[in-house]
């Protein structure tokens, strides 16, 4: 994977929601809080500007799933990146629970 053009078109797409009708602060009180309920994700403006990244790293989440849709097996990323299996394991239910949450509130 090119990771250039990857965080290349990461940042557009930060600033098409900073820019668009999106209100990015309360996307990112829902990162933020959904963080403080997983033990191996964490939500901090120093790092990342506030990207959702695995404790204790600048690995950001999003970079955990680019990798699996790119194939790449647990193992690789553990060694590519220096992770344990179980910070990937955090990293992949932090995203369900971005994705589910808002519908099981409703």
């Amino acid at each position: 994977m090119n990771y250039g053009v990857y965080n290349k078109n990461m940042k557009r797409n930060i600033i098409f929601l900073q820019n668009g009708d999106i209100n990015h602060q309360e996307i990112k009180q829902y990162f933020k809080r959904t963080a403080k309920n997983s033990t191996g994700i964490e939500v901090d403006e120093k790092k990342l500007s506030g990207m959702p990244v695995i404790k204790n790293t600048r690995i950001p989440v999003s970079l955990i799933v680019a990798c699996l849709k790119d194939e790449m097996t647990f193992q690789e990323i553990c060694e590519e990146y220096k992770l344990t299996q179980e910070d990937i394991e955090k990293a992949m239910e932090y995203v369900i629970e971005i994705l589910d949450t808002p519908y099981q509130e409703g």
